[in-house]
């Protein structure tokens, strides 16, 4: 394991997890491109002896799979906005999600079901495709390794369907245009770089903060809700966030920099991915959040809120546009405080 890894000629990139309860001599992570033919392992030295200790033939496992043709889960006549996601548990947030996005101009859906397959409690339509996906956390509950396998699962598909954007967040973020007079279309049309690019980065912006003082919250009119959401709720109902979007909180900290970002990439373009940014493969640039923007309702959907605002705001913006629509079409009633 301790060696120089290539896949074919060019260097791999192996995953260190330090938490990792697995001894580092068992089990290791390399990411390589979905072409590669071959992994070679090649001894760490001062000299010019960079003798092979390990090499392995990833065409082996690939054979099996071409005798048939490959399901990819897109139909060819919608390939242009896919959204991926992975789901364990989250029926109810799921059908809200998958709705929304479809109000907001996605055409498919690619969910990985992260438990037990059981389609009887998922949206049951024709432009999703569900992907058992069922491997379980390590045992100091993380559970990065296959959410990166999941993601370049999606990536792959998407990219041998020629699929033209594919957003990848998970079910308590909601992509939101901040302006009711343009369509996703147009503001991903109209980047003037939009041809060069392999990804947009969405900044998030935190909703349900239970991180407030006791007056603060006895002086609200509308309560942040809780993770047991009453049946008539949509997670858009929580409508109190921090005033400020998450990167701007990440470095007022010491020992924290950067954001908590999103992306839509364009897959074919998009070598390497890792959750929140492109590692290899062409340019990104960062979305103007005055057009789109990530809304993540973490303590709304799973009660884990993140950092500590000073302050709160009042934004009722997505639930205003989308609201009424979204009660409509998941059979809700209107609720006493949207009158």
């Amino acid at each position: 394991i301790d060696a120089n890894w290539t896949c074919d000629n060019e260097p791999a990139l192996p995953s260190k997890h330090s938490k990792d309860p697995v001894p580092t001599s068992s089990v290791f992570i390399l990411t390589c491109p979905i072409t590669v033919k071959r992994v070679t392992g090649h001894k760490r030295s001062q000299g010019e002896d960079h003798a092979i200790v390990a090499e392995y033939d990833v065409t082996l496992w690939r054979s099996c799979s071409d005798h048939e043709p490959r399901n990819l889960g897109i139909p060819s006549d919608r390939a242009d906005k896919v959204v991926c996601t992975m789901v364990a548990g989250q029926h109810r947030e799921l059908h809200e999600w998958v709705e929304y996005h479809r109000l907001v101009g996605f055409d498919y859906f690619l969910i990985y079901v992260n438990e037990e397959f059981n389609k009887t409690a998922l949206p049951d339509s024709n432009d999703i495709t569900y992907i058992p996906w069922n491997y379980k956390q390590l045992a100091n509950g993380e559970s990065i390794p296959h959410q990166a396998a999941q993601q370049h699962d999606c990536i792959l598909r998407a990219g041998e369907r020629n699929v033209t954007w594919l957003a990848m967040h998970d079910v308590d973020e909601y992509i939101q245009l901040t302006t009711t007079n343009e369509t996703l279309d147009q503001v991903l049309a109209q980047n003037e770089r939009v041809e060069e690019l392999a990804g947009l980065q969405f900044q998030s912006w935190f909703f349900g903060s239970s991180n407030k003082s006791q007056e603060e919250v006895d002086d609200l009119v509308e309560k942040p809700i809780s993770n047991e959401r009453p049946p008539d709720a949509l997670v858009m109902d929580d409508v109190w966030r921090g005033s400020f979007s998450y990167p701007q909180l990440r470095s007022m900290t010491e020992d924290r920099g950067g954001g908590r970002e999103k992306m839509i990439v364009r897959p074919c373009r998009v070598t390497y991915f890792a959750c929140h940014k492109i590692l290899v493969g062409d340019g990104i640039t960062k979305t103007d959040e005055t057009r789109i923007r990530l809304n993540h309702y973490k303590k709304t959907v799973h009660n884990r809120p993140f950092w500590a605002y000073k302050r709160i705001v009042r934004d009722t913006s997505l639930r205003d546009a989308f609201g009424q629509e979204m009660r409509k079409r998941l059979g809700l009633t209107a609720r006493v405080e949207d009158d």
